[in-house]
């Protein structure tokens, strides 16, 4: 996770949801881990073909969600996040 300069953000929050539970009332991410010095978060045991919403959050910037499928060979997603203007 980067802001929009291309620096690594620490302590954003990465939530992983399953796609159909996404917006769902009560929904609980299957996953959710804060960002290292290097702006890096791992997530294990993700299964390849299914259809996740990953959510990042971090004071002062824009909220962000992506849909994503996992594959083998593509298991690195990178998200650049706005500042927050309001």
């Amino acid at each position: 996770v980067t802001g929009e300069d291309g620096t690594s953000l620490p302590d954003a929050e990465v939530s992983l949801y399953e796609k159909d539970d996404y917006n769902s009332p009560g929904a609980y991410p299957i996953a959710a881990k804060f960002t290292k010095e290097d702006g890096k978060v791992y997530f294990r045991n993700v299964e390849y073909g299914e259809i996740y919403i990953i959510d990042v959050r971090r004071e002062g910037f824009e909220a962000s969600q992506r849909t994503v499928k996992f594959k083998p060979g593509r298991d690195k997603i990178s998200f650049e996040l706005a500042v927050d203007m309001d």
